[in-house]
């Protein structure tokens, strides 16, 4: 699986977000890399400061949880990949595996056991967010085309308003990005607003936590950036000396974790 593949990527547009852009505050980033690791991605964090991710290793991707300064590794049974995304505060875990038919399907963990998440009549599910109540956010593939969900009790619910969903809050507030549009949106009880970094050529919005700031990265001059979005300000995020930074999660605490490139390599990371 390629590094593009990762980021496979409409909800009625009824508003845009005013913002304005504003430098990183004065706050320390600390690289996460699973030892041994050929790239290692930070992707979730919860309340507790749990981190979800993924690395690679002789060419395989596995999950990860890191937990009071111990990684310890997530593989699906049987799944040729196995890739973490999200945890919320009761460590329930969510994220995808795929088989041996190279069938994509997202899982969510809870208690040490795997289940299963398939949108019916699909073999492409992917489940990217959840939130302290369970549900989860994510998206499938069906007839080429890809589209958001929210799986509540049980029950699907796609959501093609504004693009594919990627990280729900406790609030049942839901961000995500237009994969083909290249708009980032936030979406709450049915009304989308999109999230453009202003002179960006595309905005992508990963993480939402329970004070309504959203994360994500931007591309400005050919480089990707990671964003904060606090209150109708963005704050650029750049780990110093990287050419590439996404920031992919935010939890109450405001701790954010993501992934950088420098020197051609791939490493998790934490700002806080």
């Amino acid at each position: 699986m390629r590094y593009r593949e990762w980021f496979l990527a409409g909800v009625l547009v009824v508003g845009v977000l005013a913002a304005t852009t504003s430098s990183a505050h004065a706050r320390s980033f600390r690289t996460l890399d699973v030892p041994g690791a050929e790239l290692t991605v930070a992707h979730g964090i919860n309340a507790s400061g749990a981190i979800v991710g993924f690395y690679s290793r002789d060419g395989f991707f596995h999950g990860f949880v890191l937990d009071n300064g111990t990684f310890s590794t997530i593989d699906v049974p049987g799944a040729s990949v196995t890739v973490a995304y999200g945890i919320n505060a009761r460590r329930q875990i969510v994220g995808y595996y795929i088989d041996f038919r190279s069938f994509v399907h997202g899982f969510v963990l809870k208690n040490g056991t795997f289940t299963t998440i398939d949108f019916p009549g699909t073999s492409f599910t992917v489940a990217y967010g959840i939130n302290d109540l369970g549900q989860i956010a994510g998206y499938y593939s069906r007839g080429g085309s890809l589209h958001g969900f929210v799986l509540k009790k049980g029950a699907f619910t796609t959501i093609d308003v504004a693009g594919v969903a990627y990280g729900i809050n406790n609030f049942g507030k839901i961000v995500g990005f237009d994969f083909f549009d290249s708009e980032a949106f936030v979406l709450e009880s049915g009304v989308s607003e999109t999230i453009n970094v202003p002179s960006a050529i595309l905005t992508h919005a990963y993480g939402i936590n329970g004070f309504g700031q959203i994360v994500g990265d931007y591309n400005s001059g050919g480089l990707s950036h990671g964003f904060v979005l606090d209150e109708g300000i963005f704050t650029t995020m750049d780990v110093p000396g990287s050419s590439f930074t996404v920031a992919y999660a935010i939890n109450t605490l405001r701790q954010i974790v993501g992934f950088y490139v420098a020197g051609g390599i791939t490493h998790g990371f934490i700002w806080y």
